[in-house]
């Protein structure tokens, strides 16, 4: 799910995915990431909204 939401960053701003700078950047990226998913209206959008900012970090940089 976070490689989608990568990709989904990286077409949104037409560029690779930038360097996270702070708490405030994160959660502009992952929303814009997160904005272009096509989810169906199930427990998966539940759970991503259920993700702690640390792990949303963290699966980012597992991903790379």
């Amino acid at each position: 799910m976070m490689r989608h939401i990568m990709n989904g960053i990286e077409a949104k701003l037409d560029a690779p995915m930038p360097e996270i700078r702070d708490k405030k950047h994160t959660i502009k990226l992952y929303n814009i990431g997160y904005g272009t998913l096509r989810l169906k209206p199930s427990k998966r959008k539940r759970k991503a909204e259920q993700l702690k900012l640390t792990t949303v970090l963290r699966l980012i940089r597992q991903a790379d």
